[in-house]
């Protein structure tokens, strides 16, 4: 069994800092060029900071993306996330099912508890974000435990998606959802 899910931006928020960012280094080239004020280099190298910024979005949120994938190709359920740019496809995490300790939903970063699990997320040592879309939206944080440290990667992936992590989680062993675990009234 395995399913692969793609993670699209949830929102503008890339397309309009990359615009912002662009036509503000050429401003600020184009005045520099014009020697206004008789500061050429200081606004040359404004321009030069925008630029580098700009590229830094351009290549982190529109030449590059993630495939999230729960395979079981090795023989045991695992959890892969791949960084695609251009043809190279390189593999930025690789979590066997059996070490995962819970799955956290964070529906509305805005509310109480989606506050209190971002802040648990930072407060990890070892965390990873995989996420398509720049700015808040809806995550999932994954926690595990393997060679004894404990870590946390936050994705951004959709209902199906978890479906298949948590079927494959059951297979691998025991496992918690934050979500789906039924209080004990006894």
């Amino acid at each position: 069994m395995e399913y692969s899910y793609r993670p699209r931006p949830a929102n503008k928020n890339a397309t309009w800092l990359l615009s912002v960012l662009g036509l503000g280094a050429i401003l600020l080239f184009t005045l520099g060029m014009a020697n206004v004020l008789g500061m050429r280099s200081l606004w040359q190298f404004a321009a030069l900071l925008f630029a580098v910024g700009a590229l830094f979005v351009f290549l982190r949120y529109f030449s590059t993306y993630y495939i999230y994938t729960v395979t079981e190709e090795w023989g045991t359920p695992t959890l892969v996330v791949s960084h695609v740019q251009g043809k190279r496809r390189s593999t930025h995490c690789r979590l066997t099912l059996s070490h995962l300790l819970r799955v956290v939903e964070v529906a509305d970063p805005e509310s109480p508890e989606g506050r209190a699990a971002l802040a648990d997320f930072m407060s990890e040592r070892v965390r990873y974000s995989y996420l398509a879309t720049l700015g808040k939206c809806k995550t999932q944080i994954v926690y595990g435990r393997e060679g004894g440290t404990r870590f946390a990667i936050r994705l951004e992936a959709d209902a199906a998606f978890i479906k298949a992590l948590l079927a494959a989680t059951a297979r691998a062993g025991s496992y918690t959802y934050d979500e789906e675990v039924p209080a004990d009234d006894e």
